[in-house]
């Protein structure tokens, strides 16, 4: 299944780039699962009118990834579709790191402008359109893993007879 990613390059060098992903490893089924990662702009070149990111992808400060479960990709369905009415947040822990993620209403100039989706410090905004996206692909992403779900179900359920 193909990522979902967004470039939000900004002049200012305060830009972001998110990438969401399904990732389904039949060597190594600890990797499987559903990761968000949110990469902040590194810089910007004013000749080429371009931004790069790659140079922070290995700074935890400016590289955030987690990896989402059923629930939180139906979260982040359910607030999609309350449009902008509900803000979902938990957090993740792993051993002493604590890991807060939100997926709220945007608000810009006192109007409700699209969606932001926040991992730790990092965050990125959504216009309408790209949320829209965002709501089809989670729905695929839920979609390919209950049904991978099945099969695998199955396959135990043959393979114990």
């Amino acid at each position: 299944m193909k990522n979902l990613e967004f470039y939000k390059p900004q002049k200012s060098g305060n830009g972001t780039c998110a990438n969401f992903r399904l990732v389904q490893d039949n060597e190594d089924s600890k990797k499987n699962g559903f990761y968000a990662s949110i990469l902040k702009q590194y810089s910007w070149n004013d000749q080429t009118k371009t931004a790069s990111f790659k140079e922070n992808k290995d700074n935890p400060e400016k590289h955030k990834k987690i990896k989402l479960n059923d629930t939180e990709i139906a979260n982040i369905l359910y607030i999609i579709e309350s449009q902008g009415k509900e803000k979902f947040s938990t957090v993740h822990k792993n051993g002493s790191n604590t890991t807060p993620i939100f997926f709220e209403p945007y608000i810009r100039n006192d109007v409700f402008s699209g969606f932001v989706f926040r991992i730790s410090s990092l965050g990125i905004a959504f216009n309408f359109p790209e949320a829209i996206k965002i709501r089809e692909y989670l729905k695929l992403v839920l979609e390919k893993m209950y049904s991978d779900n099945k099969l695998n179900e199955e396959k135990k359920d043959t393979l114990s007879i």
